[in-house]
């Protein structure tokens, strides 16, 4: 059983809710943010291990919040995998982020990305 937790960051609730189902699934310790600002806030509270970040969000889009985690230092050191349905973006910040995955993606796609980083992380 994974000993990791996973910030699954979507405006689309149902989408948001299979993804956490997905990871709970396997065994990975989940929670759910609605929004940027959300993210944030649930980030410097309660820290987790990755962040699945969705980009076009309300309250703010998922590259804000990603700026705002990584400037500060408490958390600056958390992997953000981007997760965004419209392709390649002009001017996408690639360096704030572990990788990006194209939505829509099967389970597998998520779990194999997570499994990658899990793996190196436990080398390190």
């Amino acid at each position: 059983m994974p000993d990791i937790t996973i910030l699954v960051v979507d405006d689309f609730a149902d989408a948001r809710e299979l993804i956490m189902l997905v990871f709970r699934a396997e065994g990975y310790r989940v929670a759910g943010a609605r929004n940027g600002r959300e993210a944030v806030e649930q980030v410097l509270a309660d820290p987790p291990d990755l962040i699945l970040m969705d980009i076009f969000m309300p309250e703010f889009d998922g590259i804000e919040a990603t700026r705002q985690i990584k400037a500060n230092p408490r958390s600056s050191h958390i992997p953000v995998i981007a997760f965004t349905a419209k392709g390649p973006l002009p001017n996408f910040p690639a360096e704030l982020f572990l990788t990006t995955i194209a939505k829509p993606c099967s389970p597998s796609e998520l779990l194999e990305t997570v499994a990658k980083w899990a793996d190196g992380a436990r080398r390190l």
